[in-house]
């Protein structure tokens, strides 16, 4: 079973990662998101929220402000 609280004050509110490898759920309001495995290129996962990959390793969130912050996923 997955749970998660979220944290709004933080670039990525909502991180939860989804139990049997179906994947990372990320959302953060108003902002694009992608995502990498390790050391891989980002790749595009659209706006305000995503269902990414089991193997996402970090998502950078760009807000409506054009600030950019990674973040990792942990495991």
């Amino acid at each position: 079973m997955a749970s998660t609280t979220a944290d709004w004050s933080a670039p990525l509110p909502v991180r939860l990662r989804l139990p049997d490898d179906q994947g990372v759920l990320v959302a953060a309001e108003r902002s694009a998101l992608s995502c990498r495995v390790g050391d891989g290129q980002w790749q595009d996962a659209g706006r305000n929220a995503a269902l990414l990959p089991a193997a996402a390793t970090d998502v950078r969130v760009t807000d409506a402000n054009g600030t950019t912050t990674d973040v990792p996923i942990a495991s």
